[in-house]
């Protein structure tokens, strides 16, 4: 309610609210916005299921009640089950995978090979073959009145407005085939086919045929398939046998045509020779390259740079000449190059140096000669190395051809010898039969009906009507854009709330008593309850508001002339205004009650004056306003201070009379002259004569009534009264049933306990 108060809140521009309404608004600046977070939404679901408690429990009820009738009205199935193991079977006869690929290919599509057998069980073509087989044979007739018959069939039967007809064999069969029902237990391999049948020994025999046609099925589709199979295999085994002879042949011509003697698969004798060749003749070019560059560097080089000058019989010459070089300069220091010693060693240096530069000489020699016989060795292993891959070249195409040959004849014997494998296999396999399904439980006629059942109905027509009445319950409050409870008002327009007036069906009807002097009228015990009832709970709800508007007021200055008035007819304002002006008199305040609805004239029908001018005959008066007298009506009530002011002739009402200036004058007059004036006012959604009465007034009182007065409605009377510059002293909820309401509970018991 929160939330539907606060989107249709008005929005009134300040400079068009008066003075006194502003500074009530600044009296109440937190309400709207704490008034959300007090009722939250949860609470406010709870306050719309109490408050419509009632009606839910009896859609729950009636819930209940339309389950067990569709229980006692349906005709009893009964169901018969049949449990079976089904095994994947390995269809990779041809082994075309490794062993790894075919162990996860078995174990990766195993759901989806179980859901392809309950397909298949699902299937119309094995129910056919279901209910063919059964059509048949020669069963037993269903158990008659000898057989058990449920209490649900024996209600059902005494209810029904008709027995169901008996149906044929193949109508019956074709009805349990479409109720079919096949699911898998869990994680496993373990499946369940489910019949319903109104016979229980016609869904145990299709439960138990169905199976056994569903092994039938697979085993005759696994020999077909073999069978079909290994006649493929053996037409293709004849075809590689011939290819096989034929390859065989033409490899024996290319053997006798070749001449080659062949030890191994790709290569032959030329072919290897070639090989050596082509390795020695590379190391010949080796070693021709290394000779020549010694050669070559040992005739251009210094012969003391080189390492292989001073090696051998060079090295013994040159260590002794180096000797004697040193002797001669030992004694050249000495001696002078006539003695006979410096003579002698220089005979023996110019000897030895002699001696190593033939060494030398011969050694370039060898290299030379070593050079050659590279030379000629790499030109002969040149010459045959070309000679032979001449050969080779020309024997090429046959050898190709024969190994070609060879590959063929050997790929053939191996596809024929797997080929021929197999087909013993498939014989082996199409010879057995075996089925990869198990019947695990086979189906037994059942005892007890599957369907209806009395708690799941009446559980579902429990949840089924209390869903319908929660769901009406919520639509109804969401649609519903009345005021309903205490507080809606204030929350809505941001002012007062004067009192709540309960519903009247709470007072004990022999509680109201008619006094003298008020006339006949069917509710008029209602409208003057504060006078009738003055220790009832009305009376009471009538001075609380009463309270409430003697203590409204600014600087101590209260409202003395109040215009009462509603949004629409029938809200209760004429009611209101009437036992608020008898609380008031009953304090001993000098009270006018005036009429001015010139149009109904309900309270000069209540409390008389049909024939009085009243306030029409007033304003038309042309006497001056201060020689008018306003008679009582509570001398006969003991209420002396009550004065009453009918509406006066209604053919001599005229719209015009409100705007005229001896009403307010006359306004001013009672003013001075009474403690308050009541003035009740037709409503304002048809007529403008509260507003016109309200701005001659110190304030207008809005008379809502609960569950009837819609919110857009209370917000235009407020908002059309703030744009007219007229206060509004507060609001009062008439007809207010706290019964209705989750948190009033108390106040309906004490209430209902006043009354009594």
């Amino acid at each position: 309610m929160a939330n539907r108060l606060n989107a249709t809140r008005p929005s009134v521009p300040a400079y068009h609210m008066p003075a006194r309404e502003m500074d009530h608004y600044a009296y109440y600046p937190s309400r709207s916005a704490e008034a959300p977070a007090e009722r939250t939404q949860v609470l406010e679901y709870l306050q719309v299921i109490k408050r419509n408690a009632r009606s839910i429990a009896l859609l729950a009820v009636a819930g209940i009640c339309a389950g067990a009738a569709m229980t006692l009205l349906t005709h009893p199935l009964y169901r018969a089950r049949t449990t079976l193991d089904i095994q994947q079977f390995d269809e990779n006869i041809l082994n075309m995978k490794s062993n790894t690929e075919s162990s996860a290919a078995a174990s990766a599509p195993a759901e989806a090979y179980i859901q392809t057998e309950i397909k298949i069980l699902q299937s119309d073509a094995m129910s056919r073959r279901a209910i063919a087989k059964l059509q048949t044979e020669q069963q037993p007739e269903p158990h008659g009145e000898g057989g058990h018959v449920s209490d649900v069939a024996a209600w059902s039967h005494r209810f029904g407005s008709r027995p169901a007809p008996p149906l044929d064999r193949r109508a019956a069969l074709l009805e349990i085939s479409k109720d079919l029902k096949v699911r898998t237990l869990g994680n496993t391999r373990i499946v369940e086919v489910l019949c319903d049948a109104r016979e229980p020994h016609l869904a145990a025999e299709f439960c138990n045929t169905l199976a056994g046609e569903y092994i039938a099925q697979n085993s005759e589709t696994r020999w077909q398939t073999t069978q079909q199979t290994e006649q493929w295999l053996s037409h293709q085994l004849e075809d590689t046998k011939r290819r096989l002879a034929h390859s065989e042949e033409e490899l024996q011509k290319a053997a006798k045509q070749s001449g080659a003697l062949v030890f191994s698969e790709n290569d032959n004798l030329a072919q290897d020779k070639l090989r050596q060749l082509q390795s020695e003749l590379s190391g010949a070019e080796g070693e021709r390259v290394k000779r020549q560059s010694m050669y070559e560097m040992a005739k251009s080089s210094d012969p003391d740079a080189l390492p292989i000058f001073t090696e051998g019989p060079a090295r013994e010459y040159q260590v002794k000449l180096t000797d004697l070089r040193r002797e001669l300069a030992e004694l050249s220091a000495t001696l002078t190059p006539a003695h006979y010693k410096m003579q002698q060693v220089e005979f023996q240096i110019k000897v030895l140096q002699g001696s190593l530069d033939r060494e030398r000489a011969a050694t370039v020699g060898r290299l030379w000669n070593e050079y050659q016989a590279a030379v000629r060795r790499e030109s002969l292993l040149n010459t045959e190395y070309k000679s032979l891959l001449s050969r080779v070249s020309d024997q090429a195409p046959t050898a190709v051809q024969y190994n070609i040959l060879k590959s063929e004849v050997e790929s053939g014997r191996q596809l024929y010898q797997a080929m021929l494998h197999r087909v013993e296999e498939l014989g082996i396999a199409s010879a057995m039969r075996a089925s990869t399904i198990r019947v695990v439980d086979r189906a037994t006629a059942p005892v007890e009906p599957f369907a209806p059942n009395w708690k799941s109905n009446c559980a579902g027509g429990w949840f089924g009507g209390l869903f319908l009445g929660v769901g009406l319950a919520f639509l109804r409050s969401r649609s519903d854009r009345s005021l309903q409870d205490p507080g809606d008002a204030p929350e809505l327009l941001n002012v007062r709330e004067l009192g709540v007036i309960p519903t009247a069906a709470l007072q004990h009807p022999r509680s109201f008593l008619r006094l003298p002097g008020m006339t006949e009228s069917p509710s008029a015990g209602l409208e003057l309850a504060t006078l009738h009832q003055r220790h009832s709970l009305l009376a009471e709800s009538f001075s609380a508001a009463m309270n409430s508007i003697l203590f409204t007021g600014e600087n101590g200055v209260r409202p003395k002339v109040i215009v009462v008035t509603s949004p629409e007819p029938g809200d209760g304002k004429t009611t209101v205004t009437s036992n608020l002006a008898i609380a008031l008199a009953q304090i001993d305040r000098k009270v006018l009650l005036v009429d001015g609805d010139l149009r109904r004239r309900r309270l000069t029908a209540l409390l008389g004056g049909e024939d009085a001018p009243g306030l029409i005959g007033m304003i038309r008066d042309r006497r001056p306003v201060e020689e008018l007298r306003v008679e009582s009506v509570g001398n006969g009530w003991q209420l002396p201070n009550l004065h009453f002011l009918a509406a006066g002739d209604a053919a001599q009402f005229e719209p015009k009379l409100l705007h005229a200036a001896r009403l307010e004058q006359f306004v001013a007059k009672v003013r001075d002259e009474f403690d308050i004036v009541l003035i009740d006012s037709p409503p304002m959604a048809q007529m403008a004569d509260a507003r016109v009465l309200g701005k001659l007034a110190d304030g207008v009182l809005l008379v809502f009534r609960s569950n009837r007065t819609t919110v857009e409605l209370a917000v235009a009377s407020q908002r059309c009264l703030l744009e007219d510059g007229t206060p509004v002293i507060g609001t009062i909820l008439n007809g207010w049933n706290p019964s209705h309401s989750g948190r009033f509970r108390s106040y309906a018991r004490y209430a209902t306990a006043k009354a009594v």
